[in-house]
């Protein structure tokens, strides 16, 4: 008897002990979703998306411009591999371009709200899977700081052709930002920074944009796409 209630003692602990550990691994949850809505870890995909800061002088979330209806279903795409060695990082225009985007070639980073200060982190985390030819699409929904725009150029290297987009946001940063940016593109040598003029190509064609005067309709999509890819084509490398 005994050993009998010894050895039911032992099962007893370990009864205890296998409840425990089961408790602890359900607390943990499940694997986090990559921004491809994927769970777990991919070493080959792009870095994913990186939540809008608050701080000053990279744009705060309340100044996000809330996305239309029809980009509700798609708040960040990020598309692999580009074929052609171009890359668009953007917020909700990019969103909402990025299947005419692709059939350009290009991989997509966007994400609705995004500021412009996460650029830079987005750019280094492709380390030399980077594209050659780097847009960036920002500004929508807060402002842009030199520092910002100079550090995402830094980042993307000297061997790689960065191109901005200016915006067209009726807010009170559209023109701060736009001024940026070509300062930004003022301090680097030639053809390492390009403008894609944005801002001045959708001047008086108020047809692109839905209501809010930010977010593109379907003619103007066509249009921003274009506009950015053959910017590429031209001045790419």
């Amino acid at each position: 008897m005994g050993t009998l209630s010894a050895g039911r003692g032992r099962f007893a602990h370990r009864s205890a002990w296998l409840v425990a550990c089961l408790v602890a691994l359900s607390s943990l949850g499940p694997a986090p979703a990559l921004a491809d809505g994927s769970a777990g870890s991919d070493p080959t995909s792009a870095p994913t998306a990186t939540s809008a800061p608050t701080s000053a002088g990279g744009g705060t979330s309340s100044e996000a411009v809330p996305p239309p209806a029809d980009l509700e279903g798609a708040a960040s795409v990020v598309a692999r591999p580009a074929t052609r060695s171009r890359l668009a990082v953007g917020d909700s225009l990019m969103v909402g371009a990025s299947p005419l985007m692709r059939r350009h070639g290009f991989a997509i980073h966007a994400q609705v709200g995004r500021q412009f200060s996460t650029a830079p982190a987005i750019v280094r985390g492709y380390g030399r899977r980077l594209p050659r030819n780097v847009v960036i699409e920002l500004g929508t929904n807060g402002t842009v700081s030199l520092a910002a725009c100079r550090a995402v150029v830094n980042a993307s290297g000297k061997q790689r052709r960065v191109f901005l987009v200016t915006n067209r946001v009726p807010r009170s940063w559209q023109d701060g930002n736009n001024a940026t940016l070509r300062a930004c593109d003022r301090s680097f040598a030639a053809k390492r920074v390009r403008l894609v003029d944005w801002y001045a190509a959708s001047a008086g064609r108020p047809e692109w944009f839905a209501a809010d005067g930010v977010h593109t309709s379907a003619a103007g999509r066509i249009a921003f796409a274009r506009l950015i890819d053959r910017a590429v084509d031209r001045y790419g490398l």
